[in-house]
């Protein structure tokens, strides 16, 4: 099922006040015991990101994972600088923004105003599953090309992972084939879905079996998306982080599965971002 975004069920916010993604590893840091799981808790640490400098438009406080031929900027707010960093990794004459009927109402009209004079548009499909369709990217497509946008767009996917893999399969094909830019709103799909360019629709025969490699020009995951993810999908989420742990990082299974009943019910703050942060880099391998 897709990850749902509803905009009844929102969540408590905790500022981030201090800086995450130091030098210092998982491996190395000390684990977290859940007394200590404040959301403004710095003491999980991650491997390689490292804080943002290069561009004054970001905000103060973003952890970056390099990856081969793009970044990842994992930032409280950067919902509201898409438009700034879109600019500076993919430069474009236009910008088709896609999204579902869940995120739509929630997010859309922020990412669209990043944009400021710069075109941008938002193109909406239902939310689930279900919209995962060699239709929905022909709907997608068509209305594109309705519009007038040509080889010098962009795609920006704003979603969860359904939202994601189309997005990117449109970009990927799209006169054959335009940048696009992953602003993933759902835990799973920040940590999991948005990383490694795997883009495509699903078919009568089975799940993603019709799609291409289209690696994004950058994946910006804010945290403070998560205040509206429902509790189940927020869990869903948390329990691939434990797999992370699992497979990769004992240390930080432990710091994890610690943090996760109150990360369950206050999904923001400085652990939060670390746990995105060191899951990405886990799963960037």
């Amino acid at each position: 099922m897709e990850r749902r975004q509803e905009k009844g069920e929102r969540r408590r916010g905790g500022s981030v006040s201090q800086r995450v993604g130091e030098s210092e590893t998982a491996r190395g840091g000390k684990a977290l015991s859940p007394a200590s799981c404040s959301t403004h808790n710095s003491e999980l640490t991650t491997q390689n990101s490292q804080p943002t400098t290069h561009n004054s438009h970001l905000p103060p406080l973003v952890s970056r994972i390099a990856l081969p031929g793009y970044e990842i900027l994992v930032a409280p707010g950067v919902l509201d600088r898409v438009g700034e960093v879109a600019r500076e990794a993919a430069p474009a004459h236009r910008y088709a923004i896609i999204t579902d009927t869940n995120v739509e109402p929630l997010y859309a009209g922020r990412v669209t105003a990043s944009f400021g004079t710069a075109e941008s548009d938002v193109f909406r499909v239902q939310a689930g599953e279900a919209q995962k369709t060699r239709e929905s990217w022909a709907h997608l497509t068509d209305e594109m090309l309705a519009r007038g946008f040509g080889r010098d767009s962009c795609t920006i996917a704003l979603g969860g992972g359904v939202v994601g893999d189309l997005a990117g399969f449109v970009a990927a094909t799209f006169m054959r084939g335009i940048p696009f830019i992953q602003v993933p709103t759902t835990l799973l799909a920040m940590i999991d879905a948005s990383i490694g360019g795997k883009t495509g629709v699903d078919a009568p025969a089975g799940k993603n079996l019709v799609g291409a490699f289209h690696h994004p020009a950058a994946v910006l995951a804010d945290p403070g998306a998560l205040a509206t993810l429902p509790s189940p999908e927020l869990r869903a989420g948390l329990a691939e982080a434990i797999k992370h742990g699992v497979i990769a990082d004992a240390a930080y299974f432990k710091q994890v599965a610690d943090c996760a009943p109150q990360l369950a019910d206050v999904p923001s703050g400085d652990t939060m971002q670390a746990i995105i942060t060191r899951s990405i880099e886990i799963k960037a391998g």
